[in-house]
């Protein structure tokens, strides 16, 4: 954790006010369902675009099916890059996650003109890693420019960004050569 900040964040940029008033609506919703207070997962999607939903994997019943044979009873959806049509999350796998890491949501903090934190703690190590909060910030078309999650201050470029044509090209986490 940096000497600046007294927490652990996902720093963005490029957000319209919009989309910035949902995504901290959001946070704030999902801060109070971690302390215990009832919610419907579906009462957060009213947050998103349609546009930001449509980026979303939604499995067909054929693909649950598929997932619930491989997987079980299992309470996150996992799938394999080259079988999933987004190559991405599904939404509900999402918030599962942020729902249930190790780590305090603190909000959306405003640090300079046009630069904001979505600000987290961690209550241990490892507390699950960053990427749904990466994930979050992406669907309200927030660019991810920095990344400090306790093991230091990582800064990203437009350039550095992962094209999802390039995904197909890698190689499926199971496969060792």
């Amino acid at each position: 954790m940096t000497e600046e900040y007294q927490y652990l964040y996902i720093e963005f940029t490029e957000i319209s006010e919009a989309k910035l008033a949902n995504l901290t609506s959001l946070v704030h919703d999902l801060q109070k369902a971690r302390t215990g207070n009832k919610y419907s997962e579906k009462d957060w999607l009213p947050y998103f675009s349609e546009e930001s939903l449509l980026t979303f994997w939604w499995p067909n019943a054929d693909q649950l099916a598929d997932t619930k044979e491989r997987w079980g009873d299992l309470p996150i959806k996992v799938s394999p890059i080259e079988n999933n049509p987004q190559e991405d999350w599904d939404i509900y796998s999402m918030f599962e996650i942020i729902l249930t890491s190790e780590y305090e949501l603190e909000g959306v903090k405003e640090i300079s003109l046009n630069k904001w934190h979505l600000a987290f703690n961690s209550v241990c190590y490892p507390y699950g890693g960053t990427s749904s909060l990466k994930r979050l910030v992406n669907a309200f078309d927030g660019y991810v420019c920095a990344i400090e999650d306790g093991c230091g201050r990582e800064e990203f470029s437009k350039d550095m960004q992962i094209e999802k044509t390039d995904l197909k090209e890698a190689k499926s986490w199971w496969r060792f050569w």
